[in-house]
């Protein structure tokens, strides 16, 4: 440890917007308390990084992320997760060795997801501390307690054997040989070849962090006895307000209901039509968000608002209902805002975000393939026409504490790091 405990806390993350926002949070957080954060993270995001006055080193090119969001194959069920490993643990694997190296082990600790291999590998070769962190919880795996990840999901009944079963038999056909690149890097660095990367090894051996309540995924027996959950961390830093347009809009009638794809979903015109189209069959106002216009049709009925963007937190507290693709992020606001959900899982961990906040009863899903304007307005009728969903709505909303969620995490890194 350097004089005075200060710490480099280096945050290396992987993905859309919703990835990092809540590492600005918590950077913001324990650069007030004297230490060092650094974002590690997609060129695309410097600019809100540095608006935060946090310190940031890019990691691959801008392209790499491009690249990525816009194979429309990154929401499939299957094909989505070998996207990943393709341009994010495989293609970013060297490039984050590298950025770590420049740093001293004694003084440094990385903060890193999960998917960013070569955090661990830094760790086992020259004794970083590292702990992994999870916004969602679909990567912890458990046979008691499987999480959904997919379309279907496995049977409740499932016996633990046969969930095991399945992960072991997913790992040797699937995932193991597409990291296979992975242990060639690592022989390169003198360190065993390891199988079933996702079964323990992706998580930390030294602190394994659920930026997630236990109400919204209970810990499990099965899990890494490490693992310590905190709550959902806030996604912005800076002050945001509502347009004029869409304050104008929500106080000439009845709250809208709100529908967005999100940020890294660059393939959604027919999400938007249908939208439109199940608002109508329901006659109520809506409210579109996307930053990309050319997603919207150019003529929109008068009760149908766009918006490129706006913030969340207050925009879902003035709804109706919250009709999105199920991403942590945007689901953390809506059950701050005590607003109904309807989720559009396509891949990744949004099956298992939709499953579990229909097992609150806050809310309910709806598969790509039937994302139809009749069975959306249905779906979206039964909850709007559900009092004791609607008080369960409001009771979750006053479980989501974001400042003690960020004061926890940060207390948690902090004794981490001057453990050392």
């Amino acid at each position: 440890m350097r004089e005075g405990n200060e710490l480099k806390i280096l945050f290396p993350t992987l993905g859309s917007y919703g990835d990092v926002y809540p590492l600005l949070t918590l950077g913001r957080n324990l650069q007030q308390r004297g230490h060092e954060p650094i974002i590690v993270a997609n060129p695309i995001y410097q600019s809100i990084v540095l608006k935060a006055g946090l310190d940031f080193i890019p990691l691959g090119q801008a392209q790499d992320y491009y690249d990525e969001i816009n194979d429309p194959n990154i929401w499939h069920p299957t094909r989505g997760f070998q996207l990943v490993v393709e341009y994010g643990i495989l293609r970013m694997l060297r490039p984050l060795y590298e950025i770590i190296r420049q740093f001293d082990p004694v003084d440094t600790i990385i903060v890193s997801s999960a998917f960013l291999f070569a955090s661990h590998i830094a760790h086992e070769s020259h004794g970083y501390r590292f702990c992994t962190f999870h916004l969602q919880p679909s990567l912890i795996r458990s046979a008691v307690a499987p999480p959904v990840l997919s379309n279907p999901a496995l049977p409740a009944w499932t016996p633990a054997w046969l969930v095991k079963a399945y992960y072991q038999s997913m790992d040797r056909f699937f995932i193991d040989p597409l990291l296979a690149p992975v242990n060639v890097f690592r022989k390169e660095l003198g360190l065993p070849a390891i199988t079933r990367f996702f079964a323990h090894w992706i998580h930390s051996p030294q602190l394994n962090l659920g930026l997630f309540p236990d109400w919204f995924a209970p810990p499990q027996t099965d899990w890494p006895t490490n693992t310590r959950l905190t709550g959902f961390i806030p996604h912005k830093i800076e002050e945001s307000h509502l347009s004029e347009a869409s304050k104008q809009f929500i106080q000439a009638g009845e709250p809208p209901l709100v529908f967005t794809a999100g940020t890294a979903m660059l393939h959604a015109n027919q999400f938007f039509e249908n939208a439109i189209l199940a608002s109508q069959i329901l006659n109520r106002r809506a409210i579109l968000l996307s930053r990309l216009r050319g997603q919207i049709p150019l003529h929109l009925p008068e009760n149908i608002h766009y918006a490129e963007f706006e913030p969340l937190n207050q925009l879902l507290s003035l709804s109706s209902a919250f009709i999105y693709h199920g991403g942590i992020g945007s689901l953390a606001q809506a059950m701050a805002a005590g607003v109904p959900q309807l989720i559009m899982p396509m891949s990744l961990d949004q099956p298992d975000n939709a499953a579990r906040i229909k097992k609150l009863g806050v809310g309910d899903s709806i598969i790509p393939g039937k994302f139809k304007p009749k069975n959306v307005a249905e779906k979206l009728a039964a909850l709007l026409n559900n009092p004791r969903l609607q008080e369960n709505c409001r009771q979750f909303a006053r479980c989501v504490d974001f400042e003690k969620a960020t004061r926890d995490t940060c207390n948690l890194i902090e004794r981490f790091g001057q453990s050392i």
